[in-house]
């Protein structure tokens, strides 16, 4: 009888046990997790591909780190005319980077700018974060028209003119 009591007691704390772990990790879901590096590209004025325009990569750590790296990765074509495409070095906690540079685009297509920040840990870790900045015309959607539905066997069938 006595076995039974402790085995009862033991039974209901990892049932409460296992209760309180299942809904605890039901709330963590909920939660998204911020990243501790932040990263943006910025232009002063609107850009305008075949024109030189000056970007500004800003970059910020919630952590300290001896080796904090930020780096623009131009689209193919783009000429620098002024400025600098990587910075490396230490950064304090909530502490802000900036880089700047000119860059002259191609005149035709459109251009994905792409600007990397990453911390660099001493047993060759890395955690970074990542911004794109898009020059050029949005993307072309056509719009297709069908026509009216029409009844084959007792079946609706709706047709799409050949493009």
């Amino acid at each position: 009888m006595k076995t039974i009591k402790v085995f009862g007691i033991i039974l209901s704390g990892a049932l409460f046990t296992l209760l309180g772990c299942a809904a605890q990790a039901e709330g963590d879901r909920s939660a998204k997790p911020q990243s501790p590096i932040q990263i943006s590209i910025q232009t002063a004025q609107k850009p305008v591909a075949g024109q030189s325009i000056q970007f500004t990569v800003t970059a910020s750590s919630a952590l300290a780190a001896e080796n904090f790296a930020i780096t623009v990765h131009p689209p193919k074509g783009m000429k620098l005319v002024d400025g600098v495409l990587s910075w490396n070095g230490a950064i304090a906690a909530n502490e802000q980077k900036q880089i700047s540079f000119t860059g002259l685009l191609p005149e035709r297509g459109s251009h994905n700018i792409r600007a990397t920040a990453a911390i660099y840990g001493k047993k060759g870790g890395r955690f970074a974060a990542h911004s794109h900045y898009r020059v050029g015309p949005a993307p072309v959607r056509k719009s297709v028209q069908r026509k009216a539905p029409v009844m084959r066997n007792g079946q609706s069938i709706i047709e799409y003119p050949a493009q």
